[in-house]
């Protein structure tokens, strides 16, 4: 088990294995929360996303693994994962946040929301949970604009991933009319809540792939709410 005291809200929700490890993703808003037992993680503020690495066979935390088994992103807002994808050694986590400083390792970080949400892939060295700074020169690559509402729980997300041929694919939903791929961009939506979006990165670098439909991301939807 993984979470900490009190009335807090910890879960996992996607995985993936690779060779010896599983890697759980999830939410949490303990500031306690340890492997069978309270423990020393804690959440910057609001939600924070983990990520664990077990040993598939024994469920033992690979320690080599951010030095505890557990990697965090977070800030001081909501930010919660979605997807866990793994590849050549990098791991994959898509999700939203509405942090203005997120970061890894339970440290505030500089990475900031546009709007009330936006969604992020962070990338991750799955042998020692660091982040790739080749990867956007941060670790994380991000998705969204300025005008996204607080209508509804999707806001603005990442959330499945897949890879083929060095590119990386993350689908999810958006309602802004500024959205664009590590800062506001021209992708808009249709005029309902929600759109749905899929985004084409290069999977080293984290850049937009600008042959996919021009500028990175394809959009689908129309006057309703589409996700």
């Amino acid at each position: 088990t993984f979470g900490g005291s009190g009335s807090t809200t910890d879960y996992g929700w996607a995985l993936t294995v690779s060779g010896s490890t599983v890697y759980v993703a999830g939410g949490f808003t303990s500031t306690n929360a340890g492997f069978d037992g309270t423990g020393t993680i804690a959440t910057v503020g609001n939600y924070d996303c983990f990520v664990l690495a077990l040993n598939k066979d024994t469920g033992a935390p690979v320690t080599s693994f951010s030095g505890d088994g557990v990697q965090t992103i977070g800030g001081s807002g909501a930010d919660v994962p979605s997807s866990v994808l793994f590849s050549g050694g990098t791991l994959y986590v898509s999700g939203r946040f509405s942090s203005n400083n997120l970061g890894f390792g339970g440290a505030a970080g500089s990475i900031a929301a546009l709007g009330v949400s936006d969604g992020f892939v962070a990338a991750l060295d799955a042998s020692t949970g660091a982040p790739l700074t080749t990867f956007s020169g941060d670790g994380i690559q991000t998705f969204g604009g300025t005008d996204d509402t607080l209508q509804a729980i999707f806001y603005e997300a990442a959330g499945g991933l897949a890879l083929a041929d060095g590119v990386l694919y993350v689908a999810g939903c958006f309602s802004s009319s500024n959205a664009g791929i590590g800062g506001t961009g021209a992708v808009a939506a249709a005029g309902g809540s929600y759109d749905v979006f899929v985004m084409a990165l290069d999977a080293t670098t984290g850049a937009a792939k600008t042959t996919f439909n021009g500028n990175g991301v394809q959009t689908f939807g129309g006057s309703g709410t589409d996700v």
